[in-house]
């Protein structure tokens, strides 16, 4: 079986469904199919899908950036690393039908392309469609499940439908969250499972 990801896409107007492998070259053909006028700007993706990865690897593995060397060798990266994924797809031209295609995986990350840092996005789906998935027996809620009846097995407590609208932070060391209720949770540290760029723009006051 073809390790693929189905898209179901409901509207008012018309209901698409389709199935997206998870391969490169399948990738790209199968978009191709559904919008023909998408093949340069798909290119043009899986380029800098492959440079944001690249550059975000050496960001990763070097505690003593060089920013000399990224704008060298990942010249693309360092001009776009700012930017969100609706409007490096605008920049490069993609036909919309395409976006949405390319789009459609944003639940995986939390943010929505208008949202989310393209080299973030990009370089998450270069590495999904370079290794595939794999989900559980039971479904990915198994995963989900599991750390949930541990948490709460060794004393934790969780609150649903709790909105965080602010990371307190004391000298640039996080304490605790907010909650749009205006409560406040403090901690020895916090952990985020949303992008690193809605963190410091949306929740993270300015130092």
């Amino acid at each position: 079986v073809d390790n693929v990801i189905g898209v179901y896409e409901t509207g008012e107007e018309k209901k698409k469904e389709f199935d997206i492998p998870l391969d490169k070259d399948k990738f790209v053909e199968t978009i191709v199919k559904l919008v023909p006028d998408a093949k340069d700007s798909l290119k043009k993706f899986m380029s800098l899908a492959m440079e944001c990865d690249k550059a975000l690897n050496y960001l990763n593995d070097n505690a003593n950036v060089d920013y000399d060397f990224i704008e060298k060798n990942y010249p693309e990266f360092f001009e776009i690393s700012n930017a969100t994924l609706s409007r490096v797809l605008d920049k490069i031209e993609m036909p919309l039908e395409a976006q949405e295609i390319i789009n459609s995986l944003w639940v995986y990350l939390g943010s929505p392309e208008g949202d989310i840092s393209f080299a973030h996005y990009a370089s998450f789906l270069y590495n999904l469609l370079n290794s595939g998935i794999r989900v559980p027996k039971n479904n990915a809620h198994e995963i989900s499940l599991a750390l949930f009846n541990k948490y709460l097995e060794l004393g934790g407590e969780i609150r649903f439908n709790h909105q965080v609208v602010k990371i307190i932070t004391e000298e640039r060391v996080a304490k605790g969250v907010r909650m749009l209720d205006g409560k406040i949770y403090y901690s020895d540290f916090v952990i985020s499972n949303i992008g690193e760029d809605v963190v410091y723009r949306n929740l993270i006051d300015s130092t």
